[in-house]
Formats: C-alpha cells, sequence, structure tokens
C-alpha cells in the first residue's frame, strides 16, 4: 500500500468521496473544506483537513486512509543546514526520538521542502551558500501558514540577533550546541510527542 500524502489534491478528495472534483470545488468555496491554493492556482487540501470534514460530514473514510491515520498525526522536522556532519546527527537524534525528518543543504532546497515534506518544525543554519537562512525566512514570511522555526547558528553577533527579531523565530541555538538543548527546544515545541 503506498504512503497516504500529506496533502491531497480536488481530483484526489473527489475521487475518495465518489464525488465530481466540481463538488469538491464547491465544498471549498463554501468553506465547509479548508484549502489553500499553489502559486499556479491548483488548490492542496492537507489530509488530517480531509479526514475531519468526513467526520463531521458523516462521510465514510476511504480504505486508503484507515491504515495510515495514525502517522497523519506526526510531528515531522525539516533539518537545513549546509554542514554535513550536523544534518547526519541531528537526523539521527531526532530518529531516535520518534520524529520523521527531512533534510536540505541551502535556503533553496530548504524551502522545495517545506513545500514537498510539510514540517511542523525547521531547524535553520543561518550561514549556508546559494541562499541563506534569513532568505528562506523571508520567503516563508510571504506564506499563509508556516512551520515552527528553531534557527542553529555560530554567529552570535549582535547584527544577527537584531536581524533575527524580525521574524517569528521561536529558539535560537548557538553552535556549538549540546543535543540536550535542541531536545529541550523540540519537547517545547511539540511536547504530544514525549
Amino acid at each position: 500500500m503506498k504512503p497516504v500524502p500529506t496533502r491531497l489534491t480536488t481530483g484526489q478528495v473527489a475521487k475518495f468521496s465518489s464525488v465530481h472534483i466540481n463538488v469538491v470545488k464547491k465544498w471549498i468555496a463554501e468553506g465547509l473544506l479548508a484549502a489553500y491554493r499553489l502559486p499556479a492556482g491548483h488548490f492542496r487540501i492537507e489530509t488530517k483537513e480531509y479526514l475531519r470534514f468526513l467526520e463531521q460530514t458523516g462521510m465514510p473514510r476511504p480504505e486508503e486512509l484507515l491504515k495510515e491515520t495514525p502517522d497523519l498525526n506526526q510531528k515531522k522536522v525539516l533539518i537545513v543546514d549546509d554542514d554535513e556532519e550536523q544534518l547526519l546527527l541531528i537526523e539521527k537524534f531526532l530518529n531516535a526520538l520518534g520524529f520523521p525528518t527531512a533534510k536540505a543543504t541551502d535556503g533553496h532546497l530548504g524551502l522545495i521542502q517545506v513545500g514537498a515534506f510539510n514540517p511542523d518544525l525547521v531547524l535553520l543554519d543561518i550561514n549556508m551558500p546559494r541562499a541563506n537562512g534569513f532568505d528562506l525566512l523571508n520567503a516563508l514570511n510571504k506564506q499563509p501558514s508556516n512551520p515552527e522555526i528553531i534557527v542553529m547558528t555560530g554567529e552570535q553577533t549582535p547584527t544577527t540577533n537584531k536581524h533575527l527579531t524580525n521574524y517569528s523565530v521561536r529558539a535560537v541555538l548557538y553552535k556549538p550546541f549540546p543535543l540536550t538543548d535542541l531536545r529541550q527546544a523540540v519537547s517545547h515545541l511539540l511536547p504530544e510527542k514525549h
């Protein structure tokens, strides 16, 4: 069985619900089913939102979604850092805590992963090639809903600290930091995992 995606297209929802795609678009237009638009204009529906809609309306849950439901509540973490060693260490640590993870080595790839992986939390380095942490923060500021952000940086300068106050950053971990500090920051943001 294929893993259930975290976001569905209007076509997938129509197929699951055995209705025409225009019916799904009507549900969205009437505010019955929450969705968001991609830059190209297509709708995406969070799988959790679709399951809520089915429960509220009393519609049957498709067989494809029955087994995977518990996993939909898992909190996911994206790690964005150009230091491969740091990436692997943090990934291994978070996986041991039970968090699914994804990785990116710069802000540009990080933004792609935010769209593809839909993380609940982003661990973000600032100094990276091509697109740095501030580039990713600027891009995320333009989106309607965003993951929590924890910045990991070796730059403990007044300029960097002042610049970070312009963003919704929940915590800053200064490198090198002990993994216990990371665990505490993650536990605070995602307490239901512990």
